[in-house]
């Protein structure tokens, strides 16, 4: 969610600076140095990449004919031949093919900067890379060891949020929710297809505040209503299985 509403909101500036400040981390921080131009080349490769992804189609190149795309991916393949010397002339070229994409697709450049931040940060190897604020911060509630949640592991499947273990003495486990139940609204909000990040932005909360849960058991004929009151433990307050 937080990708949607605060990185994609970035102004193009503001995407370039972001991802100026991540190659510079790159540089300074990674264990191993690093040649800029792979770097650069990890970026174009990750938005070639995305070109062809329909998600990314759907969201971003809703205007763009077939052979637009196939035209813009054609110079961005050039784009991997040229020079790349630093960081600043890897900003530079991607200033430029984000005027190309928005000039050619008609697409937003903040997307296709995101891109290269993303393929630059897991060029690296198999465990580096590019964390949402939402992760960052979920992340941190991990090192901290405080969670303010329901108390459930979760994951995602067609009916919506499956409840794969009740951690015991958790306000889930408390309101006789059970390993295989279905959450299937939160507030409301139906949870089928919602983005996990999303989902578990929306269990999680303010220690004290309430939750309204629509929760369908195996057993039961159809979703009863759930409240429960967040509150920190010592466990991970909402957990998430792929």
């Amino acid at each position: 969610m937080s990708f949607r509403t605060r990185l994609l909101a970035l102004s193009r500036s503001q995407a370039l600076k972001l991802y100026d400040e991540v190659f510079r981390k790159i540089e300074e921080s990674y264990v191993d140095p690093i040649e800029p131009a792979k770097l650069f080349r990890a970026g174009v490769d990750h938005l070639l990449v995305a070109c062809e992804d329909d998600q990314f189609k759907t969201t971003n190149l809703s205007g763009a004919s077939p052979e637009d795309i196939t035209h813009f991916r054609d110079r961005l393949k050039q784009w991997k031949t040229f020079p790349v010397r630093d960081r600043p002339e890897a900003t530079r070229h991607l200033g430029s093919i984000a005027n190309q994409a928005e000039a050619t697709l008609a697409v937003k450049p903040t997307p296709v900067i995101m891109e290269f931040i993303y393929g630059a940060s897991c060029s690296l190897d198999d465990y580096s890379t590019c964390l949402t604020p939402d992760r960052l911060s979920d992340l941190y509630a991990v090192i901290d060891g405080s969670f303010v949640g329901i108390g459930v592991e979760l994951r995602s499947d067609d009916a919506g949020l499956l409840i794969v273990n009740v951690l015991a003495g958790g306000p889930a486990a408390e309101a006789g929710m059970r390993s295989g139940d279905h959450i299937v609204a939160i507030d409301s909000l139906s949870t089928v297809g919602l983005p996990t990040d999303e989902a578990a932005n929306r269990l999680q909360g303010a220690e004290g505040s309430q939750v309204q849960l629509w929760v369908h058991a195996p057993d039961e004929p159809k979703p009863r209503r759930v409240i429960l009151r967040r509150r920190s433990s010592r466990f991970r307050a909402c957990l998430w299985r792929r």
